[in-house]
């Protein structure tokens, strides 16, 4: 265990507190969950957004966002931790992805779309869906998480787009997982 601390800030002042569980790492990495779209910001605030990543992090999660845009931001970051005098392989790479593996690609879809615009109260549009995962029989889903991890993504994080997410768990585990893992 940790010993208590104290902390006084601007709008809260902590006495004796012990934040637990304390990080296995040491020191602990420094993850930054950005997502900069060159189409909705500035030149300078997507630079400072990407700069910001390979300045500081260990490790970048994005979403919602295709392989090539992936490939494109990924390399930005590794560029700018270069620039910073930092190791670009140092840096790991992580993107959110929703997937739902069913034989019939149509009603993978439409569970997602209606786990989707259920869970974030939201009309999930096929465009989003789109960028945002992969959805359909193994080969497939397969398929595109594939593109990501040519795209430089290290760690795939999954998202199961179904009510039954433990039948999602069970068939990406014997058809997609295996074979994403490689050998």
């Amino acid at each position: 265990m940790g010993r208590p601390d104290a902390y006084v800030g601007r709008f809260v002042d902590l006495d004796g507190i012990d934040l637990l569980p304390k990080p296995v790492q040491d020191p602990c990495p420094i993850w930054i969950a950005s997502n900069p779209d060159p189409d909705r910001l500035s030149p300078e605030r997507f630079a400072a957004a990407v700069d910001r990543v390979g300045r500081l992090a260990d490790g970048w999660q994005s979403t919602v966002i295709t392989p090539p845009e992936f490939a494109d931001r990924w390399a930005r970051v590794r560029e700018s931790a270069l620039r910073h005098g930092r190791d670009p392989e140092a840096l790991t790479s992580s993107v959110h992805l929703m997937i739902n593996v069913n034989d019939d690609e149509q009603a993978a879809r439409a569970e997602t779309r209606e786990f989707l615009d259920t869970y974030y109260a939201m009309r999930v549009t096929d465009e989003l869906m789109d960028r945002w995962g992969a959805f359909g029989p193994a080969e497939k889903v397969l398929g595109r998480l594939t593109e990501y991890v040519d795209a430089g993504l290290d760690l795939p994080i999954l998202r199961f787009t179904s009510f039954d997410q433990t039948g999602q768990l069970d068939r990406a585990a014997e058809l997609v997982l295996p074979e994403l893992a490689g050998p």
